[in-house]
């Protein structure tokens, strides 16, 4: 099963997130993408389960049943909602492409955060294994296929 790209950007191995939870693979396998601009796109087919308060985060579910969390930068949350719009809400049934949510990405790094964006299979235990597409540093564009599920 392949999980595309919700944002254009570096894409990063997990163990490069300089945040323990996601490098140890505390929350999950997956990979990282430092993004290039302010824009998340529905990675499949699925349904957004929660979107975080602060608008940070996203846990997404798709069609075929993979769990992703897509969390925007690092310590983001702190800033609870600001510089972060949502599209879609809780339980939005989407389509792989449609737009789920935008951040400043200027005012972002303007105000110092990390905007390395790691996103995780949680429920990665029901597979195999997640297969990185991509090498380090490789520029990827929204849609690429990043992830393999098996």
């Amino acid at each position: 099963m392949e999980i595309y790209s919700p944002i254009a950007g570096t894409f990063e191995k997990l163990v490069n997130v300089p945040d323990k939870t996601f490098s140890d693979k505390l929350v999950g396998d997956g990979v990282a993408i430092i993004p290039n601009d302010g824009k998340v796109y529905a990675p499949a087919d699925g349904t957004v389960i929660s979107i975080m308060e602060s608008k940070h985060g996203i846990l997404f579910r798709t069609d075929t049943g993979i769990e992703l969390l897509i969390h925007i930068g690092l310590d983001t949350m702190k800033l609870n909602g600001k510089y972060f719009k949502s599209h879609v809400t809780n339980e939005s049934q989407v389509n792989l492409g449609d737009l789920l949510l935008e951040f400043d990405i200027d005012s972002l790094k303007k105000n110092g955060f990390n905007l390395i964006t790691p996103i995780i299979v949680t429920n990665i235990d029901n597979y195999i294994k997640a297969v990185p597409m991509f090498s380090e540093k490789d520029e990827v564009q929204i849609l690429d296929n990043i992830l393999t599920i098996v």
